[in-house]
């Protein structure tokens, strides 16, 4: 199982492809030999963007990118750091998921990134948005919806994640909350939690 803290070419010139849940998103590095932290902002003084992939019960392998492609695979899959990476140009192709980054704190921009193997076999948790529908009953009689938790953690396989998690808030009355185990999660994804957790109140 892997813990993440902190979206294929098939024929055609689009290197993505929707593969169950996940969207999977084709990503060519460069191996690059570890120097410091000097060879990491000599590395971003040419316009690349230094990390590390750690493997799947394999060596870490420090590599580069281009950091507009990596940002562009991220944001358009619409999964943001839960899109299912693969990963090509370094000792082995694999899919990978975003562990860590780094950003300046001035420009705001990525200054390196850790991402970590994955197996679509295997389970991983990640934290998905959830999607709050419906007006409570509660809220008619003049309460407030008051969500305690805006993500929840699961455990699926990467290939599964969800964009997001909608929870129906249709039938919740004056003080009264919805719980982790109230939740009505997609077919072969578990909550990573607690069940006895507010998620939301009225």
């Amino acid at each position: 199982m892997c813990v993440l803290r902190g979206a294929l070419f098939s024929g055609g010139s689009d290197p993505s492809r929707e593969v169950f849940g996940a969207m999977e998103q084709l990503i060519k590095v460069e191996p690059r030999v570890v120097n410091g932290k000097g060879g990491a902002r000599k590395l971003r003084g040419t316009g690349k963007l230094p990390g590390i992939l750690y493997g799947h019960k394999e060596k870490p392998l420090a590599f580069s990118v281009e950091p507009r492609s990596f940002e562009k695979a991220i944001h358009s899959s619409g999964y943001g750091r839960n899109t299912v990476l693969r990963i090509q140009g370094l000792e082995r192709e694999v899919l990978a998921l975003v562990r860590d980054s780094q950003i300046d704190p001035v420009r705001r921009s990525l200054v390196h990134i850790d991402l970590i193997e994955v197996k679509e076999t295997e389970d991983v948790t990640v934290e998905v948005a959830l999607e709050f529908t419906g007006k409570p009953v509660g809220v008619t009689k003049g309460g407030l919806l008051q969500p305690v938790l805006r993500s929840l953690k699961i455990l699926t396989k990467p290939t599964s994640i969800p964009k997001s998690i909608a929870v129906d808030v249709t039938t919740l009355d004056l003080n009264h909350s919805f719980h982790v185990s109230d939740v009505v999660l997609p077919a072969g994804t578990k909550a990573a939690v607690p069940g006895h957790l507010a998620v939301v109140i009225v």
